[in-house]
């Protein structure tokens, strides 16, 4: 059944595109749903290390954690290179090497003696290669698919709820037989398998550029006066100036985002998404242990809220693609959602009170995290998706590094995390205050829809 829902929406998307631009579409999402594999996995594998790691280097809880925060950052920060790598590159080329570089930082920080060492090795490395994996991989996904962009979009970012299953078990054996050294040997190991996924991407589908360079083929071969005289300087000019053009729109359409309203709406959202999912990724499996649970337990109530996290993002994709529920009424109601588990969060210590919040908590993150690309796609078009991709993940690169350390801090201050998960509750009432701003806004007339649809 599922799979006859698969194809019909995938026929439907993609009537006029041929067998080969069909398959190009799914495997973009194969590749995005690698890409949020990876990251995450790589997040919260190193959250379950936590522990381990501060005590081997012998480090404060905020110290370790901040570290891994930064390497999320780093991502962010790498974004705006990820276009004019695109189109100089190709996005197969750059989601390869990215796979390489991501696996290979994981390889090399287990042989890392200081936390700087660490530090340094998973940022320069891994940070870029997420970076400019998942940029490219979201937004070709936003280009390929439209009437089913929701379900596309919800099936890539899955990646990130099974990652939350399988990586934190996965990790905590690891760890427990091979130490935390041996542990980042298999992670790096298990992270190149994004190469063989960029390796399935078609080069000549996935450039930004390639619909508007063949209109203007098309133009030129339609014009009788340039095809005789003109014919060999145009063929001239296609041949050497297009890659250094692409380059240099590619830079200055990044930056025209910013002179878009509802560009701020979507960035605060995206932002505020960001810190509070990467804070709890990294240290609830300490927030676990600081209740007096085990860390079997963390493992536990990790994987179940993956499951849930897995349903919700896949699920909500056919109630919005058909108009069951509204866009911004199911991103609300998520959001609510999510902002009154953490709020409750200090009250509840028994095994299934965590894991009911646990639960409840990323069911309504990860469809969050699904909505926010539809979001802005619907706020800012297609073609802006690179861009406002790029730079919100420079702005949510700030506010990481900037307040990553907080929990932890928090934690050593007090001997206990209540305060860190309040405040990380008040964060998504911004995010509620944001949306509440646009929808006036829209009513007013300063935010334009970019596209009309039931997603």
């Amino acid at each position: 059944m599922a799979s006859r829902f698969l194809k019909t929406a995938c026929c439907a998307d993609m009537d006029g595109l041929l067998p080969a631009e069909v398959r190009s579409g799914w495997q973009a999402v194969l590749s995005l749903h690698v890409t949020w594999l990876v990251w995450t996995g790589l997040t919260k594998g190193l959250g379950v290390m936590l522990p381990a790691l501060q005590k081997d280097f012998e480090s404060s809880t905020w110290l370790v954690g901040w570290t891994i925060a930064i390497i999320n950052g780093i991502t962010d920060f790498a974004g705006p290179l990820a276009g004019p790598l695109e189109v100089l590159l190709g996005t197969r080329l750059v989601v390869m090497v990215s796979g390489v570089l991501i696996g290979g930082s994981l390889i090399a920080s287990s042989l890392a003696t200081s936390v700087t060492q660490l530090a340094l090795s998973l940022t320069l490395l891994s940070g870029c290669g997420i970076g400019f994996a998942n940029i490219l991989t979201r937004a070709m996904v936003g280009r390929f698919f439209t009437t089913h962009y929701t379900l596309a979009n919800g099936i890539g970012h899955a990646g990130h709820s099974v990652a939350l299953i399988v990586f934190a078990p996965l990790t905590q054996l690891f760890l427990d037989t091979y130490g935390w050294r041996g542990a980042m040997l298999l992670l790096g190991a298990i992270c190149t398998h994004l190469v063989p996924c960029g390796a399935l991407l078609k080069k000549g589908l996935t450039t930004p550029n390639h619909e508007s360079r063949q209109r203007d083929y098309t133009l030129l071969a339609d014009d009788p006066s340039t095809e005789d005289s003109e014919e060999r300087t145009v063929r001239g000019n296609k041949c050497c100036l297009p890659e250094l053009r692409g380059v240099c729109c590619t830079w200055a359409f990044g930056l025209e985002v910013f002179r878009k309203t509802s560009f701020y709406v979507t960035a605060v959202l995206y932002m505020s998404n960001r810190l509070v999912n990467d804070l709890w990724v990294i240290y609830f499996v300490d927030h676990v242990y600081a209740k007096g649970l085990s860390g079997q337990d963390a493992v536990t109530f990790t994987a179940a809220a993956g499951v849930s996290n897995l349903i919700f993002k896949i699920g909500h994709g056919p109630l919005v693609d058909r108009g069951w529920v509204s866009l911004r009424a199911m991103l609300a109601v998520t959001t609510a959602v999510a902002a009154v588990c953490l709020f409750t969060d200090p009250w509840l210590d028994s095994y299934w009170t965590v894991m009911a919040n646990a639960v409840c908590f990323m069911g309504a993150s990860g469809t969050i995290g699904a909505l926010l690309d539809v979001y802005t796609k619907d706020l800012l078009g297609a073609d802006n998706l690179v861009s406002a991709f790029s730079w919100m993940g420079v702005l949510s690169g700030v506010v990481t590094i900037s307040f990553g350390f907080l929990p932890g801090w928090i934690y050593d201050v007090s001997d206990s995390y209540n305060g860190a998960f309040i405040l990380m509750g008040c964060i998504w009432c911004v995010s509620l205050l944001a949306m509440a701003t646009e929808v006036v806004m829209t009513r007013l007339g300063w935010i334009t829809q970019q596209s009309v649809g039931k997603g």
